[in-house]
């Protein structure tokens, strides 16, 4: 077995308090594969594209989200895609030579184990989406508070401070000992501020 598919023996379970998907070698691929849970045919097989039929992707929705995150997560799955009124998910793949059945293995394997995922609920994904959303227009409200809060500077003052940046920032770039950038972006944020 090569290395980068020796990391796909994996048992796929979660850990509850951080609710994130934790690989946990416990098992090989081998072993899963042969202990099907869930109905699984192969439907059709190329170098690189396997279609596969499973029942359980038309009664179930939250299995094929699952196992579409599962089969992304490889670093060799290109795209998934699942069909649930046929029942089926194609995966096409980048294929290794002499590794394809190890390949088709490690897919089978998760396709067995997807089910025992956990996924953030959708609701905490809207609130930590939410969230961010906030301190975005916080921190964008300080900076904007912060460029134009130099009224009592003088707008003379930071236009004298950005020509002198820019002359020096010039020179900086010129010269090999003064650094040039520091007086450049110096002299952009006077600008702006001024502005």
């Amino acid at each position: 077995m090569t290395p980068a598919l020796a990391t796909l023996e994996l048992n796929l379970q979660t850990n509850l308090s951080n609710t994130q998907v934790l690989p946990v070698a416990t098992r090989s691929l081998r072993e899963i594969a042969h202990q099907p849970k869930i109905d699984c045919q192969v439907l059709h097989s190329l170098p690189g594209r396997l279609r596969l039929g499973i029942p359980k992707l038309a009664r179930d929705s939250t299995y094929s989200e699952k196992l579409t995150y599962a089969l992304q997560s490889l670093p060799w799955i290109g795209e998934v895609r699942i069909n649930p009124a046929a029942s089926c998910a194609i995966i096409n793949y980048q294929s290794h030579p002499g590794s394809e059945s190890e390949q088709q293995a490690a897919i089978l394997a998760i396709v067995q184990e997807a089910d025992s995922l956990a996924l953030l609920p959708t609701a905490a994904l809207e609130a930590l989406e939410a969230e961010l959303g906030s301190f975005w227009n916080q921190f964008s409200g300080e900076l904007q508070n912060l460029l134009t809060g130099y009224e009592g500077i003088g707008k003379e003052i930071l236009k004298a401070i950005a020509i002198a940046s820019l002359i020096v920032g010039i020179a900086g770039v010129i010269l090999p000992l003064l650094p040039g950038t520091p007086f450049l972006l110096l002299s952009h944020f006077c600008f702006l501020a001024c502005s």
